[in-house]
C-alpha cells in the first residue's frame, strides 16, 4: 500500500475510534479482574463499581483503570511511521498487558493499604502512584516497545519529514 494511503488510513483510525471505547474496555476488564484478584487476600463483593474489602469500601471511577495510558499508548503507535499492521497489533498488546499488570498491582496493594493503614497514607500513595503511571509509565513502555521491535521512526517527526522532503521533491 502507498504511504500516503496508509497515513490517511492512520489518521482516520485516530478520528473514529473514540477515547470511550477504550475506556469501557479497560474499566471492566481492570475491575472485575481487581475484584477477582482481591480475592486472594480476603473476602470480597462487587456492586456496581464498588469493591467491599472487609471492612473498606472504595469506589472504582474510571480514571482507575488507566485508560488514558492505553490511549495514548495506541495514538503513539498508530501515529508512528513505517510499522506495519501486525506489528502495531503486537506492540498495543504487549505495551497494554504491561499497563494493565501494573495497575492491577497498584489497585491491590492500594486497597490493602486502605484497609489496614487508613486513608492518609492511601490518599497519599495513590496520588504518587497515579502520577507516575499517568505520565512516566507509558513513556518507558513505549522506549521498551522501539527497542524490542527495532522501531526507528520518530511518532510525527517521520511523518512530517517525508512530507516535507516529498513537497520540495515536486
Amino acid at each position: 500500500m502507498e504511504y500516503q494511503n496508509k497515513l490517511i488510513i492512520r489518521i482516520l483510525i485516530l478520528l473514529f475510534l473514540p477515547f470511550t471505547l477504550f475506556q469501557i474496555l479497560s474499566v471492566n476488564i481492570t475491575l472485575y479482574l481487581s475484584f477477582f484478584l482481591l480475592n486472594l487476600f480476603g473476602p470480597v463483593f462487587l456492586i456496581d463499581n464498588f469493591i467491599f474489602f472487609n471492612n473498606t469500601i472504595v469506589q472504582f471511577i474510571p480514571e482507575c483503570s488507566a485508560s488514558l495510558a492505553y490511549y495514548l499508548l495506541f495514538f503513539l503507535i498508530i501515529i508512528t511511521k513505517d510499522i506495519n499492521f501486525k506489528k502495531r497489533i503486537k506492540m498495543f498488546l504487549l505495551g497494554s498487558l504491561i499497563i494493565l499488570i501494573i495497575n492491577l498491582i497498584r489497585i491491590i496493594i492500594l486497597v490493602l493499604i486502605l484497609d489496614k493503614y487508613g486513608f492518609n497514607l492511601f490518599n497519599n500513595l495513590h496520588i504518587l502512584t497515579w502520577s507516575i503511571l499517568g505520565s512516566i509509565l507509558v513513556a518507558l513502555i513505549w522506549i521498551f516497545l522501539i527497542k524490542i521491535y527495532n522501531i526507528s521512526s520518530i511518532p510525527f517527526y517521520s511523518d512530517f519529514k517525508y512530507l516535507i522532503k516529498k513537497v520540495y521533491r515536486i
